[in-house]
């Protein structure tokens, strides 16, 4: 196997081999206050390009570094320069935007591939932060003096997986196979925090694996747990777990500004809202499409606005979930490799400072992002316009609703749903040219039982976007 197929075979299943290898290894975590040193500043080993942007009608795209170069971890600065790491090049690039130009700063002396699905921007500092998932470190990039400095994670095999920055500077990190959560102090000191397993004393002890990390505006750390489907949280020393009822593998975090959590669930087609006060989870479903059985939403951030930005791994789109009407939005990327699944390998994400959306391609050697503000064309209408429309318990085996296309495409009519009982639904007619009426019909399957409501996620698919209306079935 050649080293770039090697490279993309190590990150497109890093999750997989991850969760694999948790459930057969049993490791005494540490207490938490231990320390580790850094290196000495290493100079980067620079190199400039440029990069003409390629823009579709929603989406524009930059080649970086070559189409072999996998970036995958991404954020911005304050500026609204992207900063990327790079698989293949050991090695991490910046972005202008403004005019396409893009600086390659490599680690010298590094061989094989920099797995790293964390990367964030202190820029109080100048500094650039990310992880090193296969050397177990964490590294620093100052961007003023152009050098690198190396973390190492005391635990051996920790895994650093993402990592963020807190107010005062310091760095925390997610350790997915150490069980972990890590700090990097702002004097240089490097400490680890074990996260509470849940294992019933005297048996072996299974780890959680931390692996999206956010931060709460009065400084509490919030990771999910990717091994318990779970969410769990940091403060003054204290762990809190929040089970995700329904959830699977969740991945990427990010908070609004109510204090809820909004993450990725990685193992299927599924966001999930957590409410902490309440401790409560409702999971939306993304559209599907034809001829996949999931879309594989990654890493989540959450805009200005309170709009809910997230990649969807297998599903090839950008998707923007909008709380305050209930209605989602996936953006298709232009950009398919055919020999990789027909995929771009959309795998991180990250918000400039406008809240304009910015994603790598692994499988494609892009960095790409979405005008949010580009007309759409098209609108599902469910019932009257409301903000959350709630269909009542089928009545005599189901109920009926009238669903509006407002629109010039033509497009289909398709849904998903959340967790919770199975729900037959079907429209007629199923398509239309333009603007069209069609009755939705939901019935409850004979003999399954009753539950909560369901999140249904009822879409009007075209060529380029998918927009959807999210409404609650009582059932």
């Amino acid at each position: 196997m050649d080293k770039v197929r090697r490279n993309r075979v190590v990150l497109a299943v890093a999750v997989v081999a991850l969760l694999a290898f948790a459930s057969g290894a049993y490791l005494r975590l540490s207490s938490s206050g231990q320390t580790g040193g850094s290196g000495r500043p290493i100079p980067a080993l620079t190199t400039v390009a440029a990069s003409s942007p390629e823009a579709s009608r929603y989406i524009t795209e930059y080649q970086v570094a070559g189409a072999d170069s996998d970036p995958n971890a991404i954020a911005s600065d304050s500026r609204g320069n992207i900063w990327f790491t790079l698989a293949a090049d050991y090695a991490i690039g910046e972005l202008d935007p403004a005019n396409g130009t893009t600086h390659e700063f490599r680690i010298p002396g590094e061989n094989g591939s920099l797995v790293s699905w964390g990367l964030a921007v202190d820029s109080s500092r100048n500094l650039v932060w990310f992880t090193d998932q296969l050397a177990d470190s964490v590294w620093s990039f100052n961007v003023t003096s152009g050098s690198f400095t190396r973390y190492h994670v005391p635990t051996p095999l920790a895994s650093p997986y993402q990592v963020a920055v807190d107010g005062a500077g310091n760095v925390w990190f997610t350790e997915i196979d150490g069980g972990k959560i890590g700090e990097i102090t702002t004097s240089g000191a490097v400490r680890e925090y074990a996260v509470p397993t849940g294992a019933p004393a005297g048996q072996a002890t299974s780890l959680t694996g931390p692996a999206g990390i956010a931060i709460g505006k009065d400084g509490t750390i919030w990771f999910t747990e990717v091994y318990e489907d779970s969410v769990g949280s940091l403060a003054n020393g204290t762990f809190h777990e929040y089970p995700l009822t329904g959830a699977v593998s969740p991945t990427g975090i990010a908070l609004d500004s109510q204090g809820d959590a909004w993450v990725t669930l990685h193992g299927g087609s599924d966001i999930a809202e957590l409410d902490p006060s309440t401790n409560s989870t409702r999971i939306i479903s993304t559209s599907v499409p034809s001829g996949l059985s999931s879309t594989l939403p990654y890493f989540v951030a959450v805009d200005p606005h309170g709009d809910v930005w997230f990649d969807e791994h297998y599903g090839n789109a950008i998707a923007r979930f909008t709380p305050s009407n209930q209605t989602l939005v996936e953006y298709e990327i232009p950009t398919r490799v055919a020999s990789l699944a027909n995929i771009s390998g959309a795998l991180t994400i990250g918000l400039d400072p406008s809240g304009h959306p910015w994603f790598t391609e692994f499988y494609a050697g892009k960095v790409g992002t979405v005008d949010p503000g580009a007309a759409l064309g098209i609108q599902v209408v469910v019932g009257s316009p409301s903000n959350g429309t709630t269909l009542d318990e089928p009545s005599g085996g189901n109920s009926s609703v009238s669903i509006r296309v407002l629109g010039t495409s033509p497009s289909t009519l398709t849904y998903s749903k959340g967790t919770g009982p199975d729900l037959l639904v079907s429209f007629s007619p199923s398509s239309g040219n333009g603007s069209y009426s069609s009755t939705m019909t939901v019935e409850r399957p004979s003999g399954s039982s009753s539950g909560p409501s369901v999140a249904l996620t009822i879409s009007a698919v075209t060529p380029q976007v998918v927009c959807s209306q999210v409404i609650e079935v009582e059932t």
